[in-house]
């Protein structure tokens, strides 16, 4: 409330030439009040259209979560077998899964993949003297012998061992792990291992460069690029309804100028960012607070639900698809990686078939619920006849080598001290193998 009072009243008062004359500010105030009697009117009206975007986005949400695609690729993935899968080729298989954004550990899969030619052999050997001398490092861990001839492996494998065995016959975790926890206190060790990061990272990149190669004609994918225009009107029509509604509620035009402002700006980011859902998320999650300030229940409820559908829509929105055939083939390893997760099939006995399924459950990211599992169903097998990759050490010692070792040096900025692109499909537990929240799920098909 604003109380004019006549310049008569108060006789000793100061005037200036810029102080606002009584019909300027009646006429201001009349404007105001003006703007106060179609306020319910409008906001209605809002209420209406955030209505009808409601039912909009959830209808996107419906599209998303029910995909044809996803459908489709269903239907026609019931026609490949798990006998299939487990004979895929385990660089592919992985390449498979992760729609082509292979992490650090995935380079396991050209190390099983020699190992199903028979040049490969493994054994648990105690770990260097770094590893004895640090309490929380692992004791054990997998050495990986080659013995085989060299002239009929693919690309990728060969360059694997130019790579990480150096030309040699071994492959020993201590060459590839990052610093121990005593060692991160040694400025001397951590140049050391600064520089054999960027090695890694050098040749992790020409690995993935070459695996992409090999894989390009049988398995095609590309982004979702609707997603592109999909953003662009998600980000204008939230702007443009948080506009009017402010407008509608006479908020003052300073505060609606900075809300302008700042939506703007976060709708062009994310329109031009199009390609990760980070950056609209966040743009929504704004536009929740903006939303929160209006002073009109009927419109702020029925607006944050359009903002929580919206979240929801983006969430289940692909960012990378695959042809027909490779979108039904990654169907069924999904349906083998949930097999695996609950300790495989109860016929398969054969040791051969065994060791497969444990390479595959780490390169799928169900290691360690494969291992729990399979310990209770055949004990006796991996008691006495299985392979150093059914021992928990052995775990532990891949963990420490390819997570755990490198977690905060270079700021995890590099593509072999992270854990790959922003939201790829997959396993996102702890360990590359499981190790904090492995529920044996698909991953999301979402992705960044």
């Amino acid at each position: 409330m604003k109380v004019f009072v006549p310049l008569e009243a108060l006789p000793e008062l100061e005037t200036t030439s810029s102080s606002s004359l009584l019909s300027e500010r009646l006429e201001q105030e009349s404007a105001l009040q003006r703007r106060f009697v179609e306020r319910d009117r409008l906001l209605e009206a809002g209420v209406y259209v955030s209505r009808w975007l409601t039912y909009a986005a959830i209808a996107g949400v419906v599209f998303y979560a029910l995909s044809i695609r996803r459908l489709a690729a269903w239907w026609d993935g019931r026609r490949i077998t798990m006998e299939e899968i487990e004979h895929m080729n385990p660089s592919s298989l992985v390449y498979l899964f992760r729609k082509g954004k292979l992490r650090r550990e995935n380079v396991l899969a050209s190390v099983f993949a020699l190992r199903r030619k028979g040049m490969l052999d493994i054994s648990m050997e105690h770990l260097g003297t770094r590893f004895q001398q640090d309490d929380s490092a692992p004791k054990e861990g997998p050495q990986f012998r080659f013995a085989g001839n060299r002239s009929g492996l693919t690309k990728s494998e060969r360059y694997l061992l130019s790579w990480l065995f150096r030309g040699t016959e071994f492959l020993k975790l201590d060459s590839i792990s990052g610093p121990t926890k005593s060692e991160r206190h040694q400025k001397s060790s951590m140049h050391i291992y600064k520089n054999r990061l960027k090695g890694l990272e050098t040749g992790f990149n020409r690995w993935r460069e070459i695996v992409e190669q090999e894989n390009r004609q049988t398995i095609k994918y590309g982004v979702y690029r609707p997603r592109k225009i999909i953003f662009a009107v998600l980000a204008l029509v939230h702007v443009t309804l948080l506009t009017y509604l402010y407008i509608a509620d006479v908020i003052s035009w300073g505060w609606i100028g900075v809300m302008i402002l700042i939506l703007g700006g976060g709708a062009a980011l994310a329109s031009i960012r199009w390609r990760q859902k980070k950056y609209i998320i966040a743009f929504l999650i704004v536009c929740f607070f903006m939303g929160a300030q209006i002073m009109y229940d009927p419109v702020v409820d029925t607006y944050l639900d359009f903002v929580l559908l919206s979240i929801l829509m983006v969430g289940l929105m692909p960012g990378v698809v695959l042809d027909r055939r490779s979108e039904a083939c990654r169907s069924t390893v999904k349906r083998y990686r949930r097999m695996l997760a609950r300790g495989g099939r109860s016929e398969d006995r054969e040791p051969i078939h065994l060791e497969r399924m444990m390479e595959a459950a780490l390169l799928l990211g169900v290691g360690r619920r494969f291992l729990t599992r399979i310990r209770k169903k055949q004990p006796d097998y991996v008691r006495s006849h299985a392979s150093p990759l059914f021992d928990p050490a052995s775990h532990v010692a891949l963990d420490f080598a390819f997570q755990r070792s490198w977690k905060g040096l270079a700021g995890n900025s590099s593509s072999w001290s992270s854990s790959g692109g922003d939201g790829g499909d997959g396993d996102s537990g702890g360990g590359f193998f499981g190790d904090s929240s492995d529920s044996g799920s698909d991953g999301g098909d979402g992705g960044d």
